[in-house]
């Protein structure tokens, strides 16, 4: 008898321990979800930022400033109103005065398109002389630009909800993608994912 019950004790002990080893190899990730559950923050609810010669101050709808780029020659602003996206490129020699100036508005019903993550979006684009050009990718949850200069821009000084980066295959081209964090995030993987794979440099034998 003591040795059947020293034997139950023994079996429970051990289903015990192997459900302890199954629960911690198995224990889901909550930061991660947390992080893929986390929502999409509309244009419309981002924090505004203040920017120095201000070029919309006057406009008669007055826009809210979602982010400025600074580079050694220009300076790139995103701006949204209720309704639409806008993108202001000026030169700092003239910092009110646009050599670009696109607007769009956001997709509506089954408008726009799906070429980011967190879209749809509206397209447009523009060329300031044959030295400069941007196009403006537009939604309710992010601005995506790509702006192309020939002249070099240096470091990039930036304010706002905002990430930059080179575009892999045109160095001249930069990438700036403006919106919470969440939604920068899923366009930037999406980008990578897209990206061919680095080429490989193998030495001759």
């Amino acid at each position: 008898m003591v040795r059947k019950i020293r034997s139950l004790v023994l079996g429970a002990a051990l289903v015990l321990s192997l459900q302890g080893c199954h629960q911690a190899g198995d224990a889901p990730d909550r930061g991660a979800e947390k992080s893929a559950a986390a929502p999409l923050i509309p244009l419309s609810e981002i924090t505004s930022i203040a920017i120095a010669d201000d070029p919309l101050a006057e406009a008669s709808e007055q826009p809210k400033i979602l982010a400025e780029v600074e580079g050694d020659q220009h300076r790139v602003i995103v701006y949204a109103t209720q309704d639409s996206c806008g993108l202001f490129i000026a030169s700092h020699a003239d910092p009110k005065s646009a050599d670009i100036h696109l607007v769009s508005n956001w997709p509506s019903g089954s408008e726009g398109s799906d070429a980011h993550a967190a879209g749809p979006f509206n397209a447009v684009s523009g060329a300031g002389g044959s030295a400069l050009w941007a196009s403006m990718m537009c939604g309710r949850h992010a601005v995506v630009v790509e702006y192309t200069c020939d002249q070099s821009e240096g470091r990039s000084q930036v304010r706002g909800n905002v990430s930059t980066e080179q575009v892999s295959d045109h160095p001249s081209t930069l990438r700036v993608v403006v919106g919470g964090s969440r939604a920068r995030e899923l366009i930037t993987e999406r980008v990578k994912a897209a990206e061919p794979p680095a080429r490989e440099q193998g030495g001759g034998s």
